[in-house]
């Protein structure tokens, strides 16, 4: 069942606030919206095609001349019942605000009649949110029946804090029904998990316990990982998580989350998982133990106390791991799985890099790796940079922080 008079035209605009734009999107079909969407050039370096036709089941809509629809722009914003432009960029804010028409998205402003709503969600840096030309357009769009979603406050793209922060897609979605003066309808996600990927994330460090208050473990939040699985899910892809055993981990109460603490943890709940369930990608961004604890010498007997005495020398004897990812074709119910790999490096050059990536790329379905390294990770100043490498391409695709990242690993899982 859908809405009735629910047409719905998304407009996205050129702004890392993009994905979370995508969520709003995906709440909107589960409502029982018809969404059709319109990606401006600069918005397209953000998100892709396939997470948003994957999601509406629509082509999306980029160029004004269109050789197979040249008055296709028309057909467009007559048979909206409304259009929704988040996020809405600086520079598109001033632009539909004094009538230029240079593209598809601001062409449909100056075709639309206000006859239906036509309603904008800022996003963009505070200096800009804030300056007069930029304040200035948003009352000269109000003055004209624009209804502005205006922006929130928080830590920005940029790492400032202030006003320009694009609403949250729950909150835009009680202002658009407002709008609208419709009654929701309940989700559907059945629907969508039919025509939509099934992904497997693994995240977080494995814990090697040597007594009861020692362990050797890998320096890993699980947060990427987190951020990941909670994306996809608001995306309305079918995800699972596997994830280092973590307390107030804030997770969607249906989310199917299975913990572990040990690598035969991980492993254990991998070759599980992966032989009952039927997945098309793994995406592993675990950090896994290279090592596990063999033996300690030097204690005096063979069973391991549940404190070791800080007064002796002793000697741990580490025992080297099997790599996992090389198990997870091999534990896959779905012979054709794609896994996409995570590889951390340490002060490395290109040729490291390289050299570190075509390792990953050596086991069994390993189509993609992301890369990072320690020299680009500031938690301080929430600078995360990665590097997205595809099998048989030696140029990756340089990706500026984790929301990129979020949101250019959904354009991949749902592209093929």
């Amino acid at each position: 069942m859908s809405n009735s008079n629910s047409k719905i035209l998304f407009i996205f605009t050129g702004s890392i606030a993009a994905y979370k734009a995508v969520t709003l999107v995906s709440r909107l079909v589960q409502r029982g919206y018809d969404v059709e969407c319109v990606l401006t050039k600069s918005a397209s370096k953000f998100i892709g095609r396939a997470t948003i036709e994957g999601l509406t089941g629509k082509t999306v809509h980029t160029d004004l001349f269109d050789s197979d629809n040249i008055m296709g722009h028309i057909h467009l914003i007559r048979d909206a019942s409304a259009v929704i432009v988040a996020p809405a960029t600086a520079n598109f804010i001033n632009k539909i605000a004094h009538g230029f028409a240079d593209d598809l998205a601001s062409t449909l402003f100056l075709a639309h009649d206000f006859k239906k709503p036509f309603i904008v969600a800022p996003a963009m840096n505070t200096k800009m949110y804030e300056h007069p030309l930029t304040q200035s357009s948003i009352t000269r769009l109000k003055e004209i029946g624009v209804t502005i979603l205006e922006a929130g406050s928080g830590i920005l793209a940029c790492g400032e804090v202030g006003y320009g922060k694009l609403l949250d897609p729950e909150i835009m979605i009680v202002e658009i029904e407002k709008i609208l003066k419709q009654t929701p309808v309940p989700p559907k996600p059945a629907s969508i998990k039919q025509v939509l990927p099934r992904i497997l994330i693994t995240g977080g460090g494995t814990i090697e316990k040597i007594d009861d208050v020692r362990s050797l473990t890998n320096s890993s939040s699980g947060e990427t990982a987190i951020s990941l699985a909670k994306y996809f899910y608001d995306l309305g892809l079918p995800v699972s998580l596997v994830v280092n055993n973590q307390k107030g981990l804030d997770l969607p109460a249906n989310m199917d989350v299975a913990n572990f603490t040990t690598f035969a943890d991980l492993n254990s709940v991998l070759k599980d998982k992966l032989s009952k369930e039927s997945f098309d990608y793994v995406i592993h961004a675990a950090a896994v133990s290279d090592f596990s604890l063999e033996k300690i010498e030097g204690i005096g007997f063979k069973k391991s106390p549940r404190k070791l005495s800080s007064a002796k020398r002793i000697k741990l004897v580490l025992k080297p791991n099997f790599k996992i990812i090389s198990k997870i074709a091999q534990y896959s119910k779905n012979k054709k799985i794609k896994i996409i790999g995570f590889k951390l490096t340490s002060h490395a050059d290109v040729k490291i890099v390289k050299q570190s990536v075509d390792k990953v790329f050596a086991y069994k379905q390993v189509q993609y790796v992301v890369q990072n390294d320690v020299t680009k990770i500031d938690r301080q100043k929430g600078i995360h940079r990665f590097s997205l490498f595809t099998k048989n391409s030696s140029v990756p695709l340089e990706i500026e922080s984790r929301e990129h990242l979020l949101s250019q690993l959904a354009q991949t899982v749902m592209k093929e």
